[in-house]
């Protein structure tokens, strides 16, 4: 998703880029251990922006959060557990994509 704001006239993706880096950096660390610093360092995104778009870290969790939800992983569970199938073969396309997923990692 692309989060695009004009700022006087400028066109700013620094809500994207603080919600990818808060992901990486939270994977890579964890969430206990990544600072608010740390996220606008690797978003290159000044601190102040960064409280413009989000209340605190917890809050950019969860935007975060429910934009992967949005954008993969419900379009995953729709495809692969679709009613339109049989329920065993929900289950066999679910299973064989969490391993191939996870094989590829």
């Amino acid at each position: 998703v692309n989060y695009l704001v004009s700022i006087m006239g400028r066109t700013s993706n620094a809500k994207e880029r603080l919600m990818a880096a808060a992901i990486e950096l939270i994977w890579e660390e964890s969430y206990g251990a990544v600072t608010i610093d740390d996220i606008c360092k690797r978003a290159d995104v000044r601190k102040g922006s960064f409280y413009y778009f989000f209340p605190g870290k917890a809050e950019l969790a969860a935007a975060t959060i429910e934009d992967m939800w949005r954008t993969e992983w419900r379009p995953f569970l729709d495809h692969h557990l679709s009613p339109e199938k049989d329920p065993a073969q929900r289950f066999r396309d679910y299973f064989e994509a969490i391993v191939a997923g996870q094989t590829a990692m």
